[in-house]
């Protein structure tokens, strides 16, 4: 059985894995302190993460490994952009020795999309894709039973869980073949 990990680096980072069959989901959030990312435990989640597969005796090469390839934002401060920067530096030493593929936004989202109705938005004046609904509606398509809030008393869904599932699935989609 083959397995694909997604993996959102965002202020709300989260990482998600399903199987080959897209039915077997794990995922959750990154670990943080406050409002910063704990290094330490997310080192820790993806060596447990990384030794669940080499535990059950899966062969290495059965977890593929996908990560959003993300760049500055227009208009960001230097201090965001320089921590983004950060967390995505380190998210990528984590899996580093495992290796894993790059993928831009508008890859995965293309894939994801595709059947929905889309969704806009208004930005001053200008209509725009409105990419969290849009994910938010291709996720609950393609895993309807997942509970993607961050926690169980969070009243909504973890935007960074729903694109980690939907970058895991473009990985399985992609790379599984």
């Amino acid at each position: 059985m083959n397995y694909f990990m997604g993996i959102d680096p965002g202020k709300n980072g989260a990482y998600a894995v399903v199987n080959e069959n897209g039915t077997s989901i794990t995922y959750g959030k990154f670990p943080r302190i406050g409002t910063e990312i704990d290094l330490k435990e997310l080192r820790l989640l993806f060596d447990r993460l990384i030794d669940d597969y080499t535990v059950m005796r899966l062969p290495v090469d059965s977890l593929t490994i996908a990560i959003e390839d993300v760049h500055a934002l227009f208009m960001s401060s230097a201090k965001s952009t320089f921590n983004f920067g950060g967390i995505c530096l380190a998210l990528e030493i984590c899996i580093c020795l495992h290796g894993y593929h790059k993928v831009k936004p508008k890859d995965w989202q293309k894939l994801a999309w595709e059947g929905i109705t889309k969704q806009f938005k208004f930005v001053k004046g200008k209509k725009k894709s409105d990419t969290k609904k849009n994910s938010l509606l291709a996720v609950k398509r393609m895993f309807p039973d997942a509970d993607l809030r961050g926690t169980v008393k969070s009243t909504t869904d973890h935007d960074g869980i729903v694109d980690a599932l939907l970058i895991a699935e473009y990985c399985r989609r992609t790379y599984g073949k």
